[in-house]
């Protein structure tokens, strides 16, 4: 167990603060012969780790091998019984007694225990993770709903509260495309951007139906046991919809970002459109089309309609030249509506 021993001055009793286990590294030893190894007899025709491999007919096969994979530096998995340990090979050791039997010592340094891998040292997609946690927040207060609602009024709300959710879920199913590189990054970021758009109309329809409270439902609370708890959850329940709205749409941005750095935003082809008239309508010169081409890997002008593109920026300080490329003769950002 790693632990940091603490010992105050003057004090006789210490502070100890428990890290964690540790597993200490391992040391295996052997002999291997040829006439157990390969020779024919079938018993490792091969060895195929981390990448290599290698046909083994004699013990120097191995130590071959053993060699090579030590050299790597690759993590490997190792299992010996119950026993089940990831690390790497820090050192690796054969002595022949003769050239058919070669002696060897190898030892493991472990990351890992009983296959678990180890966590990650910082959240990943943290717009995402603010987005779920925005979304659970909407959940919760939901939950404390006040007694004697109006069944429509309180039907109505969960339904769009459910809307809310569903298009959250597209937005989660679409960052775990752009991570795992299943998609071209335009078009996921526009199902994002659609997604998102979604929530934040659904959600001024929630913000809008708990502010502006029919006036027949606020006069069935003609208790004040009743409009006090209820005045106070509509506005709690509002604020929490609008702290999800405002999360999906940073949830958006972080994504663009992440996928094309300095990009305006994305745009869908119309019929009709080419590449050069959109980048007239944007940057102002027809050549500069060659920037939304390299930026989405294309080598026409003329891409489909229903194309989702992302839509790059021109750095500060530079400018596009007639033949579309950048240049340094103006400064500032290109500007226009995608």
């Amino acid at each position: 167990m790693r632990h940091n021993l603490t010992w105050k001055a003057g004090s006789p009793i210490g502070t100890i603060q428990p890290l964690g286990p540790m597993e200490e590294p391992t040391t295996f030893h052997g002999i291997w012969k040829d006439r157990f190894v390969g020779g024919g007899q079938g018993r490792l025709p091969y060895v195929v780790a981390a990448g290599f491999d290698y046909s083994v007919l004699l013990a120097q096969d191995l130590v071959r091998a053993m060699l090579d994979l030590t050299r790597s530096g690759n993590l490997i998995r190792v299992q010996w019984g119950p026993f089940v340990r990831t690390g790497i090979m820090a050192s690796f050791k054969a002595e022949p007694e003769r050239l058919q039997d070669i002696a060897w010592e190898v030892e493991f340094v472990w990351n890992s225990f009983d296959d678990q891998e180890p966590a990650p040292a910082s959240i990943q997609n943290k717009p995402v993770v603010a987005l779920k946690e925005k979304q659970n927040l909407m959940d919760d207060q939901l939950a404390f709903e006040p007694p004697n609602l109006n069944e429509d009024f309180s039907a109505s709300l969960l339904a769009g509260i459910a809307n809310l959710r569903d298009k959250a879920g597209v937005v989660f199913d679409k960052v775990r495309a752009v991570n795992n590189a299943i998609a071209t990054p335009a078009q996921v970021i526009g199902s994002v951007s659609t997604a998102v758009a979604d929530i934040v109309s659904e959600a001024e329809d929630e913000i809008a139906r708990l502010l502006d409270v029919p006036g027949d439902l606020v006069r069935s609370l003609d208790r004040l046991v009743d409009l006090l708890p209820f005045e106070l959850w509509r506005r709690d329940q509002s604020s929490a919809i609008h702290a999800f709205r405002s999360s999906a749409q940073l949830t958006e941005a972080g994504l663009r970002e992440e996928a094309s750095p300095g990009s305006i935003g994305v745009v869908t082809m119309p019929a009709g459109v080419t590449l050069r008239s959109l980048a007239a309508s944007i940057y102002g010169t027809p050549d500069a089309w060659k920037l939304i081409a390299s930026a989405n890997g294309l080598t026409g002008s003329d891409p489909a309609p229903g194309t989702q593109l992302i839509i790059p920026s021109v750095p500060a300080g530079k400018g596009v030249r007639t033949d579309g490329n950048l240049s340094t003769e103006r400064g500032g950002s290109a500007q226009g509506t995608c």
